[in-house]
């Protein structure tokens, strides 16, 4: 107990006593923070210190920061394996960093001196590039931030190089590998004269600042001056006229910061900023707490001042509970859906709806299937919640690690139970009890609060001790699942775990070839900018982003509209829907085409006559069964974004892999195929706007992709794409080259292509290869012409119009970084929109016919 008491009491006086200023603990809207810290080595390949790399993590995630600067980070990174780099040790794929080591000379994998700067992908999103000192003396990094046209600022992270004492210059081993002795040894090299590292320092540095400043940048400046942060050389020298850049600590609380380092007397590190930079509040550390000797810094900068635009939080999907590839997840949800399904008496229900189908009226009938819809939709939900938890993967998994966690968890709930019952209300303690009892807590509630906060900060610092070796235990810990499955002669289980173990390596293998090589990813937009008549324009607030997608989305919709076959006579003619009498003799070939009629709507029309008159009689089946249903969902991909229901592909895929629910799931897109009455969860959508151009925010160039629900989207599938086509390719009305063949590569078109051209070149004739971007084609598709020619296929002209009216009279939800929108756009049957939706399964072989 007096170790943990030790632990615990450093713990807390490191974290909660003798900071400097004020920072809020949740980071504000409008905010960018950033971290910055003299690290004094990260140790990178010492395992007894690895808890520096842990503690930046622990810092970076309490204080939410956008990005970090490090300096002294002792480490070659031009030797470090991939899974020690910055950006695997702090970030992820989406993260931008750039770290500098000396490169002038080959000091061993460990060295002095060395910067780093990361920006987390939100911060990341407005990183345009990074650089660094070009002698390779790694005196400073910096990355280059801000929106075109707006606003563009350098975070620099600095280090000055600090004269050794008299001892330490003569010392022939110790003070070969000072930075002082590298910068002395480079000066002699290119033959700068007889000036020091000092001078060379206000040579380049200094220089390059200017070079910013004139360019028109803003600049924030982190540096560890190893002089005084106010009345030394340099700050006195980023306070001339020609850079004007002050310390923000004292500007921010009206005080000088305190010393930087845990022994000495006085401030050596210090940021710099611009007058552009608005800095809010700044926040130095108690002395080491941080990962080194000296205090880490917290600062807050406006985030206007600095990228030119908003920077709100974040709002993040919800995570799915369910993934079917974990065999134990998915057994668990069928088993939960198919108990609520059995005992809501589901199939019953389900069976009484197709008996009413011509007894009751539509609208009842309606009404009906949508309350067994609804009703269906939460036990489904319900089971995802009951079938899994969220997984905390800041630890590798394994049982002494899951020991440490649990403990914790318990004593933090214990903690929690005691201020309930202190306040007067009830808590539950059955579970609670039976968890202590199995994880051999005796008696939890004659213990202090003192005492509880003693063994939670154990547990945490034990959790931080395994940390480093917590991947060989998870390896042990399946290697002797292995062992056990052998044993027990379970041939499956061996194989499953032989390839978790092969995935996870697979993973931690590619994770660096994957962030050289993967393209950028635009995050979800918080600004959109739109071209108006008086110029570009760009809106930053939820409210102006939603309300500007929202029209110019709706508009887009609507652009079919003006399509020929949609104004005046042949509106009336043939209606939103081409379910007309026209219609139908337009296919026999009956119709009189008026003389004033569009041309190429007319060839359109003679068209769907001459396909129709080739095909059979015989309607494409709308009717839906099990061996459908799981055919599809079995070998489809359920990592797919979910819907405005939130009931995404892995509940299908899930389902498909029970026969009863399958039938059940069957019997319901059957029912509406048939009677073409939609439920009504079909008509929300999800629009989710996508960057076809990393940083290209201007509306006109974002892909809207409509999250249908899966079910419908599925029918749609089923009906326009498999059945349609195949009916299609029998006939021989499609040519082969327009279907994906087994064991084929678009590699292999690619060739032919190249080998055409070739050809043509050789035999000196004229072709050419059309390469056509068909802009908007998909939201600009007439529901009229559309409908005659999938008639014209022979699709149900009851499904026709279940699938267009679901279209035209859909809301669709905007997505964006602020999350869903509360309110949504669309059409209405007296206002429809067109299109087919980008995301919608019928779309691609409904635009070709």
């Amino acid at each position: 107990m007096q170790s943990e008491q030790t632990l615990v009491d450093r713990l807390v006086d490191s974290l909660y006593e003798g900071g400097y200023g004020f920072v809020e603990g949740k980071k504000p809207a409008d905010i960018v923070r950033l971290m910055g810290n003299n690290i004094n080595n990260l140790s990178l390949y010492d395992e007894s210190r690895s808890w520096k790399v842990d503690t930046i993590r622990e810092i970076n995630s309490r204080f939410q920061t956008d990005g970090m600067l490090l300096q002294e980070c002792g480490t070659d990174f031009c030797q470090v394996p991939d899974s020690k780099s910055i950006g695997n040790l702090f970030g992820d794929l989406d993260c931008r960093f750039v770290a500098a080591n000396n490169v002038t000379e080959d000091s061993g994998c460990t060295q002095q001196e060395g910067v780093a700067a990361l920006n987390f992908p939100r911060l990341a999103g407005f990183t345009t590039e990074t650089g660094k000192d070009p002698t390779g003396l790694a005196r400073w990094v910096d990355t280059y931030v801000g929106t075109p046209g707006r606003r563009r600022t350098r975070i620099v992270t600095a280090y000055r190089p600090v004269k050794p004492s008299r001892s330490l210059r003569h010392d022939m081993q110790r003070g070969w590998y000072t930075v002082w002795s590298q910068h002395r040894r480079y000066i002699r090299r290119h033959g700068l004269g007889n000036i020091s590292p000092h001078a060379l320092f206000e040579r380049h540095p200094i220089c390059q600042l200017l070079e910013w400043k004139r360019s028109g940048d803003e600049i924030i400046l982190f540096m560890d001056v190893n002089d005084h942060a106010y009345n030394g050389r340099i700050p006195r020298r980023l306070g001339e006229r020609d850079l004007m850049m002050t310390e923000r600590f004292m500007a921010a609380n009206g005080f000088e910061a305190p010393n930087s380092y845990y022994r000495g007397s006085r401030p050596i590190t210090g940021c710099y900023c611009t007058q552009g930079i608005d800095c809010v509040n700044v926040f130095v550390s108690p002395p080491r707490a941080g990962a080194g000797n000296h205090r880490y810094w917290i600062m807050d900068f406006d985030a206007n001042s600095v990228l030119g635009a908003g920077y709100q939080h974040l709002v993040r999907p919800n995570g799915c509970r369910l993934k079917t590839v974990v065999k134990r997840t998915r057994v668990a949800y069928v088993k939960c859906l198919r108990k609520l399904t059995e005992r809501h008496k589901m199939y019953s229900k389900m069976k009484s709806l197709q008996t009413g189908v011509g007894i009751l009226s539509d609208h009842e009938l309606k009404t009906r299937m949508n309350k067994w819809d609804q009703e269906n939709i939460e036990h489904k939900l319900g089971s995802e919640e009951a079938c899994n938890q969220y997984k905390n993967d800041y630890i590798e998994f394994s049982p002494e690690t899951n020991i440490w966690i649990k403990c914790r968890d318990l004593y933090t709930q214990l903690r929690s139970i005691n201020q309930r019952r202190s306040q007067g209300k009830r808590a539950d303690i059955t579970h609670f009890i039976q968890s202590c009892a199995a994880s051999d807590i005796s008696d939890p509630f004659s213990l202090s609060d003192h005492e509880i906060g003693l063994r939670i900060e154990a547990c945490k610092a034990r959790l931080r001790e395994l940390k480093s070796v917590a991947p060989l235990l998870r390896l042990e810990h399946l290697r002797n699942c292995i062992s056990r499955a052998w044993e027990r002669g379970d041939s499956k289980a061996v194989t499953r775990i032989r390839q978790i173990i092969r995935n996870e390596k697979l993973r931690k293998c590619w994770r660096g070839v994957k962030r050289a090589t993967t393209p950028r990813r635009g995050g979800a937009p918080t600004s959109i900018r739109v071209q108006c008549d008086s110029g570009d324009q760009q809106f930053d607030t939820r409210d102006e982003v939603e309300e500007q997608a929202s029209r110019r989305l709706t508009s887009r919709f609507k652009l079919a509209r003006d399509a020929p076959i949609c104004n005046q006579q042949l509106f009336d003619e043939f209606g939103y829907l081409g379910d007309t009498a026209t219609t139908r003799s337009i296919l026999e070939g009956t119709y009189e085409y008026p003389p004033e009629m569009d041309h190429h709507t007319r060839l359109l029309c003679e068209e769907a006559h001459r396909i129709f008159s080739l095909k059979s009689t015989e309607e494409i089946s709308n009717y839906v069964d099990a061996d459908d249903f799981q055919y599809f969902w079995l070998h489809c991909n359920e990592f797919i974004q979910s819907s405005y229901s939130h009931v995404h592909f892995g509940h299908y895929k899930a389902i498909a892999h029970d026969r009863y629910l399958s039938a059940l799931e069957a019997a319901k897109l059957s029912l509406a195929a048939s009677t073409g009455i939609p439920m009504d969860r079909w008509g929300s959508a999800l629009t989710v706007l996508l960057e076809k151009q990393f940083g290209n925010i201007f509306l006109e160039k974002m892909r809207a992709i409509c999250l249908l629900e899966a079910d419908f989207n599925r029918l749609n599938k089923l009906i326009f794409a498999k059945r349609m086509m195949d009916q299609a390719y029998d006939k021989g009305m499609v040519p082969v080259e327009q279907f994906a063949r087994r064991g084929t590569q678009a590699s292999s078109g690619v060739l032919c292509k190249v080998l055409f051209c070739d050809m043509i070149r050789a035999l000196h004739e004229m072709a050419g290869l059309p390469s056509v971007d068909l802009g908007n084609s998909y939201d600009a598709v007439a529901h009229p012409i559309a409908s005659i020619a999938l008639q014209a296929f022979q699709v149900p002209l009851v499904m026709i119009v279940l699938a267009l009216s679901v279209l035209q009279t859909m809301t669709f939800f905007l997505q964006t970084g602020y999350g869903v929108s509360q309110t949504g756009y669309g059409g209405s049957a007296e206002d429809p929109t067109f299109g087919l939706g980008q995301g919608n399964g019928m779309a691609p072989l409904a635009l070709v016919q």
